[in-house]
């Protein structure tokens, strides 16, 4: 096996990365620096030369409640929910004990809920209810129901045909000629709210991917979270909401 799909196994990394550390000197085998994607022997494991990230010392602060062994965490904004690349800064993921998993992940800027159960445990019902400020009068309630394309892409696309995870949006209120708009579904593809809104013409502030306007941040915060019937929500839908009046 070759040394950058070796690195790639045991640090999941993309094998692209993986031969950049090689060249760039960070990799080594036995002691010596390897510089070289050479065929490694899977009994040899490479040792990657991490730099120095900043790292969170009380992961107990992350963590909302733990009931029926189900652990949820607050994601602040600006934190990754899962390992990108080996020197990131802490992830929420990098807090999960080893006899949990994710079940979930939010975008960077996007804060909120994020739940992570026992390794072994079987999934049967989920719910989330997240809330963003968007663009415009929002329509009281509305449903959208469409497939999302997301292969190899940044930016996904709304599809035409019915997809299998519906989401049902409300307006809660208006906030500095803004709505507030809630959206309520089991569960989310990557990007399907912050697609779903600007394909209907009210893309979330802070948005620039999707046509939103100029913001600190994205304005899009998971409020709920449930797994199997276990429920937690935030306590912190108050100051994203008073984080949107300071900064507008």
């Amino acid at each position: 096996m070759r040394l950058s799909a070796r690195l790639s196994e045991i640090y999941g990394i993309s094998r692209r990365n993986a031969k950049k550390y090689i060249t760039g000197g960070r990799v080594s085998l036995n002691g010596k620096i390897i510089r070289k994607d050479i065929e490694d022997a899977e009994d040899e494991n490479p040792l990657l030369k991490l730099r120095p990230a900043e790292q969170v010392t009380d992961a107990d602060s992350f963590v909302i409640s733990i009931k029926d062994n189900v652990i949820f965490y607050y994601k602040p904004p600006f934190i990754h929910s899962e390992r990108h690349t080996p020197e990131d800064c802490t992830t929420i993921s990098d807090l999960v004990p080893e006899t949990h998993r994710l079940i979930s992940r939010l975008d960077y800027e996007t804060d909120g809920i994020l739940a992570a159960v026992e390794s072994e445990a079987e999934i049967h019902e989920l719910g989330k209810v997240y809330i963003a400020v968007v663009e415009g009068m929002f329509p009281d309630a509305l449903n959208m129901d469409n497939a999302i394309d997301a292969a190899k892409r940044k930016k996904v696309k709304v599809l035409d045909h019915k997809g299998e995870t519906p989401v049902e949006f409300s307006r809660r209120s208006i906030l500095h000629g803004c709505s507030v708009v809630q959206a309520e579904l089991k569960q989310a593809n990557r990007h399907q709210l912050r697609a779903y809104l600007a394909h209907l013409g009210f893309p979330i502030i802070g948005d620039k991917l999707y046509g939103g306007r100029d913001f600190p941040r994205l304005m899009l915060h998971c409020e709920y979270t449930s797994v199997n019937k276990i429920e937690e929500t935030s306590k912190r839908s108050d100051n994203f909401l008073d984080y949107f009046s300071n900064h507008i």
